[in-house]
């Protein structure tokens, strides 16, 4: 038997699991032993005098067989990742990257750190990946490097240290070490590339596996580093015998870059009692795509839609509210002329005066709310009487007879509820089932289907608008999404000042929020074409303050 002692650092777990020890603790010592017969070991010697004869990890003899073996365990499973959005972040760390691949370690809890793990893939966000020939690509949907790290549970382990490297030519850095839960068979880590790593030595890069002698006669302890003499490494080969044959398959061309144009459009909503409702939209344009399309073409379909600053929200009631403009049909972002507000002139799809609310307009005096018009539930939507002040005896208006008053939002383009901007994604991959002879029709035809129709119980009506369009949704996780959401809490508390300019003044700093104030309109609205004077007056003012949202 031949043995010698290692001393390093005191690990923290010495301390966590016996507090008591004292500070005379302030190494670690590591017996190294081997007998020639058996593989060499190790043993923690202040961990298992603290344990008092018993075993460290009770009846799990892998875990016992990690705290007494001389090599640790290595990882072998690389990383895997997928980027995605973080609404609480507005830019992009990854638009110039020059590529991630990612590595971790093993930090035992002795302090041992193991070789370093396969490399993953290169991590490009898809933004990048599918730009082509764009010229404009909006890489702040892809913020967030989700990295999903394998985990074998060693119950000797204590922290995951993360790797990353940059280019071909960057070495590895430190970016984070995570505690080793045990208890799941990976971790999720989000990086955002917004730190400054620590460097990883090249001699650690480059040490592939901690190589351990099947027997050893002789060791000795060298610069506190453990070297074996008279060993015996390695295995006998095998012979074996193989036929390899090749099947070859055609193969189409890969990653074909087509646009799809998107123009913004304002639609009808075609509701019953609403005709002159309408909602803003968008044309999609496929006649960039391919007459052909082969069976198993997959197509991925990703479309932003961003407000220039907030989202607007109104009710629409024939004769009851008004519209903005008159503007309806695709509209054009570039037009000359300014008068319009960089949008169309006017064409035939255009609602007349009356169709866009101007009578209403004129029968209440520019009135900025709505007659009957809401968003809202005003059962949750209740003010109580105003409390008169000292000996004041004030008169109520006739409204307030009941104690409370019903409310309503959202009642008129003038009077929208608002919600801080931010983009909605929406995104599909689709899988051609067979040969498309209509191209461009088809793939519009089936984007259409899959943010319009949806299958509900038994009612596949979006699945079988697809299969009879030769598609089916590519069935991957996080591929589909038909619905976006967001969330945002903006943290207003009483009594913060949101400034405002005066009319026709700029602000010395402009706050946002000011335009994220919506006025609140009493329900009842007098007679059946006018408001009331006492209905004309907001009752209050309000923000969203903190919103979660799904369209």
């Amino acid at each position: 038997m031949k043995g010698d002692i290692v001393y390093t650092n005191a690990s923290k777990v010495l301390f966590d699991e016996y507090p008591d020890i004292g500070v005379e603790f302030d190494k670690d010592a590591l017996i190294y032993f081997t007998d020639g017969v058996n593989e060499p070991r190790k043993i923690n010697a202040y961990r298992a005098f603290l344990a008092g004869g018993n075993q460290i990890h009770g009846e799990d003899i892998y875990a016992e067989a990690d705290f007494i073996t001389a090599c640790p365990r290595v990882p072998l499973k690389p990383i895997t990742f997928e980027f995605a959005f973080d609404e609480d972040r507005s830019v992009s760390n990854f638009a110039r990257t020059a590529g991630f691949k990612f590595a971790y370690q093993y930090v035992y809890k002795d302090g041992i750190e193991s070789a370093i793990s396969p490399y993953s893939d290169v991590a490009f966000p898809p933004s990048v990946l599918n730009q082509g020939s764009q010229t404009y690509v909006d890489h702040s949907q892809f913020n967030r490097c989700i990295l999903t790290i394998p985990s074998e549970n060693i119950k000797e382990v204590k922290q995951i240290r993360v790797l990353a490297k940059e280019g071909a030519t960057g070495g590895f850095g430190v970016i984070e070490e995570i505690e080793d839960f045990n208890v799941s068979d990976f971790q999720t880590y989000n990086f955002y590339n917004d730190r400054i790593s620590r460097a990883v030595s090249t001699d650690e890069v480059n040490k592939q596996f901690d190589s351990v002698p099947r027997t050893a006669v002789s060791q000795a302890a060298v610069s506190n580093r453990m070297t074996y003499g008279n060993y015996l490494d390695g295995f006998d080969n095998v012979k074996t015998n193989a036929t390899v044959s090749a099947v070859y398959k055609a193969r189409g061309e890969d990653f074909k870059t087509f646009d799809i144009k998107v123009q913004p459009s304002i639609s009808p909503l075609e509701v019953e009692g609403k005709q002159n409702a309408k909602t803003v939209g968008f044309v999609l344009d496929c006649s960039d795509l391919p007459s052909e399309i082969s069976q198993d073409t997959l197509i991925d379909f990703k479309l932003t839609v961003a407000p220039e600053r907030n989202w607007h929200l109104y009710d629409f009631i024939d004769g009851e509210s008004y519209h903005q403009s008159k503007h309806l049909g695709p509209q054009d972002q570039e037009a000359s002329s300014t008068y319009y507000n960089n949008a169309n002139v006017q064409t035939f799809f255009h609602q007349t005066d009356e169709e866009a609310g101007l009578e209403y307009l004129n029968s209440n005096g520019a009135n900025v709310f709505g007659l009957n018009t809401k968003v809202n539930d005003t059962n949750f939507w209740n003010f109580d009487q105003p409390v008169q002040a000292g000996d004041t005896q004030e008169s109520f208006p006739s409204i307030w007879s009941g104690g409370t008053l019903q409310a309503s939002i959202g009642t008129s383009a003038g009077n929208p509820l608002i919600f801080k901007g931010a983009p909605l994604v929406f995104k599909v991959k689709i899988r051609s089932t067979e040969d498309i002879g209509s191209g461009p029709e088809s793939v519009a035809s089936a984007l259409e289907a899959c943010f319009t129709l949806q299958d509900v119980g038994a009612n596949l009506a979006l699945s079988s608008t697809l299969n009879s369009l030769g598609f089916q949704i590519e069935d991957e996780e996080n591929s589909f999404q038909a619905r976006p959401s967001y969330s945002y809490d903006l943290n207003i508390q009483d009594g913060d000042i949101i400034g405002q300019p005066y009319a026709e003044t700029e602000p010395e700093v402009d706050d946002f929020r000011n335009k994220l104030i919506c006025s609140v309109k009493a329900l009842s609205a007098g007679s059946a074409t006018t408001v009331g004077g006492f209905n004309r007056v907001p009752i209050c003012h309000y923000i969203e303050n903190k919103v979660k949202l799904k369209i």
